[in-house]
């Protein structure tokens, strides 16, 4: 399905090679829960939704993105495996009781940091899930980190133990 996009240049969603890349490294999808932290149009989330993922709780507090993506949202039939959170990502991660399979985080490459993001993420992957943030290939990560790299993007893989 071709997503609605952003109107501006405000919204940066996941390049093709970026998405296919990663989804097919983290197989298979079917009956995970994941949360698609910094959500955008919907980019992550849909294509985890498309791959057999039993739900998605999209986090998006920019009120154009959450437009977008509410539109993205009502062109599927999938009411029930989807939750949108409309707040901030350090909020929601505070107040969040839930553990996902995987976590997905695709935040503006300015606000990007993994060592703050992680440590608020860590408590939300279930033992033996998944976080995985997308950063500028410029960014500062661990050494132990699965990282990819696409042009200017970098992608960091982190497994919660079983």
């Amino acid at each position: 399905m071709k997503l609605k996009e952003s109107p501006d240049d405000s919204i940066r969603p996941t390049k093709a090679i970026v998405r296919k890349s990663v989804f097919e490294r983290l197989e298979p999808w079917a009956g995970k829960t994941v949360c698609d932290l910094f959500a955008g149009i919907g980019t992550l989330g849909l294509e985890a939704l498309s791959r057999g993922a039993a739900h998605i709780t999209f986090v998006e507090n920019d009120a154009r993105a959450l437009a977008v993506l509410e539109h993205n949202l009502g062109r599927i039939e999938a009411e029930d495996q989807i939750t949108v959170r409309p707040m901030d990502v350090a909020s929601y991660l505070a107040a969040a009781s839930q553990r996902f399979d995987v976590v997905l985080a695709d935040p503006p490459y300015q606000n990007a940091s993994w060592d703050s993001l992680q440590a608020m993420v860590r408590d939300r992957v279930k033992p033996g899930g998944v976080f995985v943030m997308e950063l500028s290939s410029s960014a500062s990560v661990p050494k132990e980190l699965d990282v990819r790299y696409y042009g200017k993007t970098k992608v960091c893989i982190w497994r919660a133990g079983a």
